[in-house]
């Protein structure tokens, strides 16, 4: 079976591609898009979803000028020979796309809740015989035991006050594991609805934008944790706060 190793180039990890260009042996050059792959059999990317992927082989590129061009890819390219695994390009994340993201409005006003709370007294008389003069402690079958108890009923509202903040300062939020009302937050924000959904879509549509992001993923894959378990993961919560900092980052 084919070993598939997946290499995330990016500015994420310090690397960033020239002038993306190729030269075909006629002489012709194309522009690469900004993700595509370098597999064993040539440069492949999509275009569309709705078209099948682009593959330019390897005997159509002039090679030499590869090596002179693009080091980067031609290095891939030996790699992938030798290994028989994919090596992924991707151009880096666009600042402004992640101010926008981050910057995103998040109000919500949370159902409202009440606590019942009970207080009040309870008054008891014990009448003992038998052994209960030499014995004050004593309580046996003979004993009785008469009280009454009053209690009062009221209810506190404990409606979580309304939530304005922006989509970075949620997920930094979000982020504080070790905090319970962070835990009772998550659980109020599944129960209001349409939050945890509408961060998803931004998620989805990131993905979409920069596919081999790993740090969109795993975001991605924090808030589809908080959707659907009941329990609160605590890793979900850690990738959250970590993505809004990584963002943070790559919107300077």
């Amino acid at each position: 079976m084919n070993r598939i190793l997946l290499l995330i180039l990016s500015c994420t990890f310090g690397f960033q591609l020239s002038a993306q260009v190729i030269r075909s042996v006629d002489g012709r050059t194309a522009q690469l898009p900004a993700q595509f792959a370098v597999t064993p059999d040539g440069l492949k990317w999509v275009q569309s979803k709705s078209t099948d992927p682009v593959l330019i082989l390897w005997n159509k590129i002039d090679l030499v000028a590869l090596a002179r061009d693009q080091p980067k890819i031609e290095e891939a390219r030996q790699q992938v020979l030798l290994s028989n695994t994919v090596v992924y390009f991707s151009s880096p994340p666009k600042p402004n796309y992640y101010r926008e993201f981050l910057s995103q409005k998040i109000n919500v006003e949370f159902q409202q809740k009440w606590t019942a709370v009970s207080t009040g007294t309870i008054e008891y008389t014990t009448n003992t015989s038998g052994y209960a003069g030499y014995n004050p402690g004593y309580t046996g079958s003979d004993s009785r035991v008469t009280g009454t108890i009053s209690l009062t009923t009221h209810y506190i509202d404990q409606t979580r006050p309304a939530l304005n903040t922006t989509i970075e300062g949620l997920l930094l939020q979000l982020g504080e594991d070790d905090r319970i009302d962070t835990h009772r937050l998550i659980n109020d924000l599944r129960e209001s609805g349409g939050v945890f959904r509408n961060i998803q879509l931004l998620f989805s549509s990131l993905r979409e934008i920069y596919p081999n992001d790993i740090e969109i993923y795993k975001a991605s894959r924090g808030i589809d944790k908080l959707i659907s378990e009941r329990a609160t993961s605590v890793d979900a919560m850690r990738q959250l706060k970590a993505f809004a900092i990584y963002a943070r980052t790559m919107a300077k």
